[in-house]
């Protein structure tokens, strides 16, 4: 386990850290929500910093890849809830739940994302919207978390903790307005990777699979006709090759007719031979 890792996996013990001090209640001043302000505080850096570490020296693990997502999404999720929860939340019920579902449902869908690209053997790496929405999403937690701890206080009763409200708003509708540019930018930039692979199927026409892309159908539909044409050509050069095995046979025979004419002319010309001699033989 290298130091990034081991920086990541810090992170993931700090948060039932700060899930335990922010209901310490036994803690005197309201120390507790004080300490778990400082672990959030503490836990949101070291996700910054073991992503540095990690680039700079060329220490990326696989098994940092792993917990690395599950150590950013259990933090901002449990600080989140804490929020959100309670008979007088910090964030009011119905933003905070609004803010809870469109970062967890944003969580979801890039992570599938990241998934099925990761299958078809693409990398997918943070883009910048991604990078201000975590920003502003650390941000609002750690401005609301140590509201929590100043709210018990009276200077945080009046003009101060309205104008302190304010900026929390304001930091968790850019946070959100984030997660849509970065949500809708991932699908923009990688189009590639929700189009379909072609899937093989059953059925087969002369040994070669039929799939489901018509790109593959057509590959397919070209290598018959290729196979067709190669077959006429096989036909016409065996059709060749039988019309010059039947030319050289009927050259052959012409040869031997012409051969056997000759040798019976030869024959008739000695046979002709001896009358002519007895003949001279008479007259003699």
């Amino acid at each position: 386990m290298n130091t990034p890792t081991k920086i990541t996996f810090v992170r993931i013990l700090l948060t039932p850290l700060m899930f335990f001090f922010y209901f310490a209640d036994f803690i005197p001043y309201n120390l507790g929500k004080l300490f778990a302000f400082v672990t959030l505080l503490i836990a949101c850096t070291t996700d910054f910093l073991d992503g540095y570490i990690a680039r700079k020296y060329n220490m990326v693990t696989d098994m940092g890849k792993f917990l690395d997502p599950i150590a950013d999404k259990l933090l901002a999720t449990t600080a989140l809830l804490l929020l959100i929860i309670g008979s007088d939340p910090v964030i009011p019920t119905i933003i905070g739940s609004i803010y809870f579902f469109m970062n967890l449902q944003r969580d979801y869908v890039i992570t599938g994302f990241r998934q099925i690209a990761q299958l078809k053997g693409l990398v997918i790496a943070a883009d910048k919207p991604g990078k201000l929405k975590a920003i502003f999403l650390y941000s609002s937690l750690n401005v609301a978390m140590f509201y929590s701890y100043i709210r018990v206080f009276d200077f945080a009763q009046g003009l101060f903790g309205q104008i302190y409200m304010g900026v929390l708003y304001a930091l968790i509708v850019l946070a959100v307005l984030f997660m849509i540019i970065s949500e809708i930018n991932y699908f923009v930039k990688n189009p590639t990777v929700l189009k379909e692979r072609a899937v093989t199927v059953t059925k087969e026409v002369d040994n070669q699979p039929i799939v489901d892309n018509n790109s593959s159908i057509e590959k397919i539909t070209k290598d018959e006709t290729e196979k067709n044409d190669m077959a006429k050509i096989s036909e016409h050069s065996v059709d060749d090759k039988i019309n010059k095995s039947k030319t050289r046979k009927s050259v052959s025979n012409k040869k031997t007719t012409a051969s056997k004419s000759h040798n019976n002319a030869t024959t008739k010309t000695t046979k002709t031979s001896p009358k002519k001699s007895s003949i001279t033989k008479k007259t003699k």
